[in-house]
């Protein structure tokens, strides 16, 4: 027999020897067990234990039959499995029973004297078990009355609501025979609608049709218009610059024509000549001179007047060009004005054109105008022939008053045929209103001509057309309420897609605005990963070369500052790029950027801190361990120990130092406060450490850096004083 402890949750092996008969037999179980006096108390505290949780299983299975016996009633699904489930859960209790059987038999056979307070505490345990049971029972059962009390109110609310659609769906069904039989009434009137909207559609559309070429024609005339002009203007230009060429030469034949006058008025002094010619004959006279006549036995005055005929023939020919293009270009501008003319007849011609069409079109609204007024003008006089018709009949009906309570019956059943004929008399009386107007009052002429014995026909057809006429005035009038509707659903409807059209334009401008403002962070993202690549392959280039000399110490920081991250986030650039997106953008996206931005500085402010807490602890470290092997080597030189043993930890130990602070000055940290770490470092650095680095004494560090670099400043002092006092050591001895 297996024994579980449950109280630490092992198993306990009983062995039981003996031989137990059906319960239907009414002797005692002989059980023989050989057990302990310390394993009589361990089965007594597991027999407390079994009792608790037992009552514990009772109340779980108690608790899963009465969710079994409530979820049971809104659905019918795993069936099978629940029964399963209910009978190990009864098995569990009948073992259960066994169980605590043989546990108390056990315990009666083993206790002896203390038989009387073990049967007591069992008796108590069990009493307040079912003490509990019964509690939770009455509970249970109050609460499943509460619950069948409050599913007795439900249903009858739910009949009292199902009486309730009843009724409406009774009303509802006789509502919709009615709309039923005014749909069958209403599709004629639709239909006569639709064909006339139809119609006025296609006339519409030929008159759009025909403004849209008017308009393509109107387009080309004004096309041509600009050709002509800009050539015009070409035209002009070339004119002006012709006359201004015209007039510079000009002036060039004036100063040619007083040099040929001055010559002149020499040929004459020397001649004797007055004789006053034209300045064309003086132009001939000065050519056709031999030329001994301008020598005067002087070189210099010969070859001067062979020079000066020269230039008089080159004038000439120069001369003679200018009056071709002044011959050309008085050419060229009389075509351009012909042009000019041909084109202000055709721009006058169009003009008349247009304004001929647009007459025309004033001609064709004015008649279709006159033949619409004429056409209501017809209609009206049409409508007070019949009223005069109808009123006429009406005094007809007035005087045959005293007859028709005789005839009452044939009109009654007059007014039953005409009910039954009722929607193809309106079919009929729509498509064709004038038609059936004019035929029922000649039905009625002749029909009074024949009838004048025969009072009941007459008052019977009499009655017939005032009910025809009185329909067709309310069909048009249903019909033009109809089509009023119908243009204001449709202008609605217009209305209602023009601002849908709007919003999604302003959404789509909306998106592309973020889509650009997207493309710009993820420019300015590339650019930061590239500049932190950068800045890495210039750490490492950093490592490599770390007996640099302070000065490229100091550039490289700079160059290494330059690129921070904290450069692009920063208080300056973060209100910049707000303030620019508040312009670009709205106000909804202009938040949400600033609340990423203030997102991504505190995350770089956290990483910021975590950096310098690892930084600061490896650089604690560090500088305690090279203090300790300073310290060992004070003691070394205090005891005696070899001066080339001390130099050389001296030097490990110095260039260490000088290792670290390379690293120091060419970290670079996650984020840069290039504002708040100035205070900060202003009490930390002091005079020796600047006048280090003076090349970058103007550079902005962060604590951590600026402590480290003290530290190692401090070490490196250290060592270069022990390298004296070993160095005086060595001198003395």
């Amino acid at each position: 027999m297996m024994m579980t402890d449950f109280s630490s949750g092992k198993k306990t092996d009983i062995p039981l020897t003996g031989r137990r008969r059906d319960d239907s037999e009414a002797s005692e179980e002989s059980v023989s067990v050989s057990i302990s006096p310390l394993r009589l108390t361990t089965l007594a505290v597991d027999l407390i234990s079994t009792q608790t949780f037992w009552s514990r299983v009772d109340f779980s299975t108690a608790f899963f039959r009465f969710m079994y016996g409530s979820t049971s009633k809104f659905m019918d699904v795993n069936v099978s499995q629940n029964e399963q489930l209910l009978d190990q859960i009864q098995q569990l209790e009948r073992e259960r029973d066994e169980l605590r059987k043989d546990i108390e038999q056990l315990c009666i056979q083993q206790a002896g004297p203390s038989y009387l307070v073990v049967a007591t505490k069992m008796h108590f345990q069990r009493t307040a078990a079912l003490e509990q049971e019964i509690e939770k029972l009455k509970k249970k059962l109050a609460s499943s009355t509460r619950d069948n009390l409050n599913l007795q109110e439900e249903l009858s609310e739910a009949y009292r609501i199902k009486s309730q659609l009843a009724d409406l769906h009774g009303a509802e069904v006789t509502k919709n025979l009615e709309s039923e039989k005014q749909l069958k009434f209403f599709q004629g009137c639709v239909a006569a609608a639709f064909s006339e909207r139809d119609h006025s559609i296609m006339e519409a559309e030929k008159a759009k049709e025909k403004e849209e070429l008017m308009f393509q024609k109107l387009d080309e005339v004004e096309k041509k218009m600009e050709i002509l002009n800009s050539d015009f203007l070409e035209q002009q230009r070339f004119i002006d610059k012709l006359q201004a060429d015209l007039a510079k030469q000009l002036n060039e034949n004036k100063a040619f024509k007083k040099v040929v006058d001055r010559f002149y008025g020499i040929r004459q002094q020397s001649f004797q000549d007055c004789e006053d010619t034209s300045w064309d004959q003086k132009c001939t006279c000065l050519l056709e001179d031999p030329p001994q006549v301008w020598s005067y036995n002087d070189p210099s005055t010969s070859k001067y007047i062979s020079v000066l005929e020269e230039e008089l023939q080159s004038a000439r020919n120069f001369v003679d060009n200018l009056q071709n293009k002044l011959c050309m270009d008085l050419e060229i501008e009389n075509h351009l004005k012909k042009k000019v003319r041909e084109l202000e007849k055709k721009k006058i011609a169009s003009d008349q054109m247009f304004i001929n069409s647009l007459a025309g079109l004033r001609h064709h609204h004015s008649l279709h105008r006159m033949q619409i007024v004429n056409i209501l003008e017809e209609e009206k006089s049409h409508n007070k022939y019949m009223f005069s018709m109808i009123e006429g009949k009406i005094r007809q009906m007035n005087r045959c008053n005293e007859r028709e309570s005789e005839h009452s019956c044939d009109t009654m059943r007059l007014n039953e045929n005409y009910y039954a004929n009722r929607e193809s008399t309106d079919a009929e009386l729509s498509m064709a209103p004038e038609i059936s107007v004019a035929g029922i009052s000649l039905k009625s002429d002749i029909d009074l001509a024949d009838s004048q014995g025969d009072t009941s026909k007459a008052l019977a057809q009499a009655l017939q057309e005032k009910v025809a006429a009185l329909l067709l005035l309310s069909q048009q009038e249903e019909r033009h309420l109809l089509e009023r509707n119908v243009n204001t659903a449709l202008q609605k409807k217009v209305e209602e897609f023009q601002r849908n059209l709007l919003q999604v334009t302003n959404e789509k401008v909306k998106a592309l605005m973020e889509l650009a403002q997207l493309k710009q962070n993820y420019q300015l993202l590339k650019e930061r990963v590239g500049l932190e690549m950068e800045m890495r392959k210039d750490q490492l280039t950093a490592e490599d070369n770390r007996l640099a000399t302070h000065e490229h110490e100091g550039k490289l920081r700079s160059i290494l500052k330059k690129s921070y991250l904290s450069r692009w986030i920063n208080k300056v650039d973060f209100g910049r790029n707000t303030s620019e997106s508040s312009h670009t953008n709205e106000g909804n996206f202009s938040s949400r950027h600033s609340n990423s931005m203030e997102i991504a500085r505190m995350k770089i402010e956290n990483a910021t801190l975590r950096e310098s807490l690892e930084s600061m602890e490896h650089l604690t470290s560090t500088i305690h361990r090279l203090r300790a092997s300073l310290s060992q080597v004070k003691d070394s030189a205090m005891l005696g120990g070899t001066v080339t043993g001390i130099s050389q930890v001296l030097e490990d130990t110095t260039s260490e130092a000088m290792l670290v602070r390379t690293a120091l000055s060419s970290c670079l940290p996650v984020s840069w406060s290039a504002g708040a770490n100035m205070e900060s470092l202003g009490g930390s650095v002091d005079d020796e450490s600047s006048d280090i680095h003076s090349d970058s004494s103007n550079e902005k560090l962060d604590s951590v850096s600026a402590v480290g670099f003290e530290m190692v400043e401090l070490l490196i002092l250290a060592a270069e004083l022990l390298k004296e006092y070993t160095s005086k050591i060595k001198s003395e001895d």
